[in-house]
């Protein structure tokens, strides 16, 4: 469990650091791509310390940890378009409900268990997030999001599950091959091995659209990008062990759930940002899910 809490520590200061960004005017891809390529680098060399390249199953660990570096990217991207066409609260609110895909899918696709609290907690969380997204500025108008906006918005929604159910799908791999002693290591070869091919394909996607784009950063930029890649480092490494250690039908609601309410709570403290009585109640309901969602089966 304390790796989970340390994974939601590092989330926070990942995003914490992100509206610090957008507070001093940095672009947001800017900052990203200095962000995966510091990630990148950091997974590379502890890879090649930890001879994680001559662990088992690399091939398919490195191609699913490509994939999902892709996604990464693809997410952003995704989530800058929604943000113009829907807002930040509204789109923060598809993100946040993704975790309902990796749940299931570990639910029905690799049989891992759910007593009847996590299912109630599962069905919980869109009323959270949604509860939870930050209220218009006074005076703002609702935005019309219309179709593209509708399609873009579910993007959001299914990028955000299948990261999730990919990072569940190297858990169940690693466990899967012969030898599983290493698999719940907390310095797992294999799980480095997936990390290092998600990072250095970030970075290499990203960076290649700041080259396309030349989108050069500036001093504050990668300042700020070198401080949330740490922290994106820290935050991927720790989720992916405490998936193997609490299961995602218990990782994936308690860590989407204590990020948004947490977030929600630092915004308030930090940027002054307002906090209605929608939001007090959804961080009620983001807590009582928390207490359900680790209520074990049995």
């Amino acid at each position: 469990m304390h790796y989970l809490l340390l994974h939601i520590v590092c989330v926070l200061h990942f995003s914490q650091l992100l509206r610090l960004g957008q507070k001093r005017s940095c672009r947001a891809m800017s900052v990203v791509g200095v962000n995966y390529a510091l990630a990148a680098a950091i997974s590379a060399c502890a890879a090649v310390f930890l001879g994680a390249w001559g662990a088992r199953g690399v091939p398919v660990l490195a191609a699913l940890g490509a994939v999902n570096g892709v996604l990464f990217v693809l997410h952003v991207l995704v989530m800058m378009a929604a943000f113009r066409l829907a807002g930040t609260g509204v789109t923060w609110a598809f993100v946040g409900a993704g975790v309902i895909m990796p749940v299931l899918a570990a639910r029905f696709l690799w049989d891992e268990e759910m007593s009847r609290m996590q299912w109630v907690a599962l069905g919980l969380v869109p009323l959270a997030v949604a509860l939870l997204r930050p209220p218009r500025k006074a005076g703002q108008a609702a935005k019309h999001v219309g179709f593209k906006g509708d399609v873009i918005l579910t993007l959001c929604f299914l990028m955000a599950g299948v990261i999730g159910t990919l990072h569940k799908a190297q858990d169940v791999y690693v466990k899967a091959l012969p030898g599983t002693q290493e698999a719940g290591a907390f310095l797992s070869r294999e799980r480095l091995a997936y990390q290092t091919a998600l990072f250095v394909t970030t970075a290499i996607v990203s960076v290649g659209y700041m080259i396309g784009r030349r989108m050069w950063p500036t001093r504050k930029e990668t300042a700020v990008g070198l401080a949330v890649g740490l922290a994106n480092n820290c935050g991927l490494f720790l989720a992916l062990v405490a998936i193997t250690a609490v299961g995602a039908t218990r990782f994936f609601p308690t860590a989407g759930c204590l990020v948004i309410a947490g977030n929600t709570i630092l915004g308030r403290l930090f940027w002054r940002e307002r906090l209605v009585a929608r939001q007090a109640f959804g961080l009620a309901v983001a807590l009582g899910i928390v207490v359900l969602a680790n209520v074990r089966p049995g």
